[in-house]
């Protein structure tokens, strides 16, 4: 019986890190896209756009 309830355990546990893994490839990729996305942008690019409206600007002084 209780080895049984060990390789149940083993098979939940397989099951909850292939599920994890499969999420976080999920992120990683997404995280790639986001960058190759910001480095078609060009410092110009970024200077064009006003800066974020309620803080200090892009600089950090305000």
């Amino acid at each position: 019986m209780a080895s049984s309830f060990a390789m149940d355990d083993g098979e939940a546990y397989l099951r909850d890190m292939t599920a994890i893994t499969e999420l976080l490839d999920g992120d990683m990729t997404a995280i790639a896209e986001l960058l190759d996305q910001a480095r078609s942008y060009s410092f110009a690019d970024l200077q064009s756009h006003d800066p974020p409206r309620g803080g200090r600007g892009w600089g950090g002084r305000g």
